[in-house]
This record gives structure tokens, C-alpha cells and sequence, in this order.
């Protein structure tokens, strides 16, 4: 669980790193700014690995209600230069402003299918992290640190439990002056930083946390350009005293490419068909689920022939099924034109697990699993 754990540090100072004295002014004002950015992994002695570099494209979607609060949605989509263009957007992310604040919705579902088997109380401890949280306060003090969560708990190695703390802070650091490839800022500064620590207790004093993890990542956001850089040191990590390995955790510098344009991603339309990881995941009661019909090309299907049926639309149906491959739901059963669509699946009534959903069309079918966690 603690590798877990390690992860799930990576996965929030990763998801963070996309938010924005108005947090709005840091924002891309409206929807359809499209911007690129390169990531270069580091070694562990941070130099810089280009030929590891890949590149993100990130496109302001939508403002709406989401999970309660007026926000914005992100779809991102990460490939190498060569490809990104040709990839259809599979990530999505939501900020939201209020005044000097910027906040972000942390989900977990994408770091669920990473690690694979899970069990149910680890994933109620994730779906307890699943939430708003204010990480950018823009109007903090310099040097003021502030906690986005902290929750203890207690993990089983070797029939040994070890009472643990992971917590994310956030510090605000001085504004600092960035010259970029689209320009020079004035740019926010802060340090989002997760922390794995072990609780000791001594009698008669009280129970002290002992640091065995400290992942910092900085943030740089300029006016109406976001974030426009982050960088995280490579870690070296010593579980030695768990019985564990020792090993570094690589670091990456992320670098805004191009300016913030009007101009919708070229890839608007899908290329492949897909069946997309559904979000929010856990999830409790209801769940998204997206999906992309592309225009038909197969070797029995001429290209004319190809574009009649895709104006028409080819039967497609997304079913719900439990784990043991009883059918739940059919949320699509219908013709579909060229196009990605979204559908919302309801979970009430349900018993907590493991769900899977399977899209099927023109002699194609995808599957992937989602986890309702009441």
C-alpha cells in the first residue's frame, strides 16, 4: 500500500498542476482556447531527458455545473510531437474561481485502472479524497502554507500495521518573472507539496510524524495564460525500513509551447472508435461515460461507401454488466453519426464493486471497469 500511496502523491501534485488577485483573470476567459505544452522527463540527478519528452494539448471545453459548482471543463490529450495531433482527448479536469481562489475537482478514477487490483478499502479510502479543493489562494500571505487534506491511516506489511499520514500542502512562494516561449511574465508561484510520513508514539509524549516522503512540485501561473510552467525534482525513496527497496521517483519539467489561441484543436472529430474511462471514478450514485464513433474505414467497405454510412449513422450499444457478466443497463442501444458522445449511468439501487461497461459497434467492441463506492 505504500507504493499506493507514493502514486497516489504523484497523481495529485500531477493533477494540481492544471489550475489558475482574480483567480478568473489567470483563466482562459472563454471556451475553445487551445494551448501545448512539452513535458521532459528528468533523471535522478534532474538532469533533463529529451528524448523522453512528450507533448500536451489541453482545450477549454465548457463552463457548467459540475459536481456541484460552476466550473470548467479541460479535456487533455498527451502523445509525442508527432502524434498528439492524431489522439483523441481521453483526460478531463475541472477548475473552478471564486474570487482570488482557484479550485480543482481530484478524482482518482484514471489512477484506479493504473494500479489495477484494489481492494475495497483502499478505494474507500481514494473515493474519501474525491472532492473540491482551493489550491490556489492568490491572495495568501507570501510564505503561507496551507493544507489542501491530511488524513491518517493504517497500512498492513507483513502482518505489521503501521499507522501513516498523507497530507498535501500548499505554499505560496514570492511572484517571480518567467520568460517562456510565448513570452515574459509576472507569474504566481507555488509549491503544491505531498507528504508521506510515519506516526511514532513515545509515551508519555505525543504521537509524532517521522517524514518518509516529501514530493514538492512548483506551479508558475500567468495572466490569462494559466500555468505556464511546473517542475519536479526527481526523489530518491528509502523503504528500507518496511522491508522495502530504495529507488527515485523521476521528476519532469513542464513548459507552455505556444500562446493560448481561439483557434478549436484540429482533432476535433474522432479518428478511432473509443470508449473512454468513465469520470468521476469511484462514483456514487452516477457516473459519465464518453465515446467517440469515427468515420468507417474497413478493407470490405469502400471509402465512398465508408462516408454514406457514417453521414447515416452505424448501430452502436454501450451495455452495463456486473462482475459476474450479468447485464445492468443498456445506455445506448441507437444509430450514431460520425461524432463523441456522452451518456450518464446511475448507479442507485446498486451494491458497491466492480462494474464493467462495453461498447460494440461495426464488429468492434471495447470494454473498461468502473467502481461504484458507496
Amino acid at each position: 500500500m505504500f507504493k499506493n500511496i507514493i502514486l497516489i502523491s504523484i497523481f495529485i501534485i500531477s493533477a494540481v498542476i492544471i489550475n489558475a488577485q482574480n483567480a478568473a483573470d489567470y483563466f482562459p476567459s472563454e471556451p475553445g482556447k487551445v494551448w501545448r505544452f512539452i513535458t521532459t522527463p528528468l533523471d535522478s540527478l534532474n538532469n533533463p531527458v529529451n528524448d523522453l519528452a512528450v507533448t500536451t494539448i489541453d482545450s477549454f471545453a465548457a463552463k457548467g455545473n459540475y459536481f456541484g459548482r460552476e466550473a470548467n471543463l479541460i479535456l487533455s490529450k498527451t502523445g509525442t510531437e508527432s502524434t498528439v495531433n492524431l489522439l483523441p482527448f481521453i483526460d478531463s479536469s475541472y477548475v473552478s474561481t471564486n474570487g482570488a481562489v482557484a479550485s480543482q475537482y481530484l478524482s482518482f478514477g484514471s489512477f484506479l485502472d493504473s494500479i489495477g487490483g484494489t481492494n475495497l478499502s483502499f478505494l474507500t479510502f481514494l473515493n474519501s479524497l474525491t472532492d473540491w479543493y482551493d489550491v490556489y489562494k492568490l491572495d495568501a500571505a507570501v510564505n503561507d502554507e496551507y493544507s489542501l487534506f491530511r488524513i491518517d491511516t493504517t497500512v498492513t506489511i507483513d502482518s505489521i500495521d503501521y499507522p501513516i499520514r498523507f497530507e498535501v500542502l500548499v505554499k505560496r512562494l514570492n511572484d517571480e518573472s518567467i520568460s517562456t516561449a510565448i513570452g515574459s511574465f509576472t507569474a504566481k508561484k507555488f509549491d503544491v507539496i505531498s507528504k508521506l510520513s510515519l506516526i511514532v508514539t513515545i509515551f508519555p509524549f505525543p504521537p509524532a510524524a517521522v517524514p518518509i516522503l516529501t514530493l514538492p512540485s512548483t506551479n508558475w501561473i500567468a495572466p490569462g495564460n494559466w500555468i505556464v510552467k511546473n517542475y519536479r525534482k526527481s526523489i530518491n525513496v528509502d523503504l528500507s525500513l518496511f522491508s522495502g527497496p530504495s529507488f527515485y521517483i523521476p521528476g519532469s519539467e513542464t513548459i507552455i509551447q505556444q500562446p493560448v489561441t481561439s483557434v478549436r484543436e484540429e482533432n476535433a472529430m474522432p479518428t478511432a472508435f473509443e470508449l473512454f474511462q468513465n469520470y468521476p471514478n469511484p462514483f456514487n450514485p452516477s457516473t459519465k461515460i464518453r465515446f467517440a464513433v469515427p468515420f468507417l474505414t474497413h478493407p470490405s467497405i469502400p471509402s465512398q461507401e465508408g462516408k454514406e454510412k457514417s453521414e447515416r449513422g452505424v448501430l452502436v450499444t454501450l451495455i452495463v454488466y456486473d462482475i459476474l457478466g450479468s447485464e445492468i443497463a443498456t445506455l445506448v442501444d441507437e444509430q450514431k453519426a460520425l461524432g463523441i458522445y456522452e451518456v450518464e449511468f446511475n448507479g442507485k439501487g446498486l451494491s458497491s464493486g466492480v462494474y464493467f461497461y462495453e461498447l460494440k459497434s461495426f464488429g468492434q467492441a471495447q470494454t473498461k471497469k468502473m467502481i461504484l463506492s458507496k
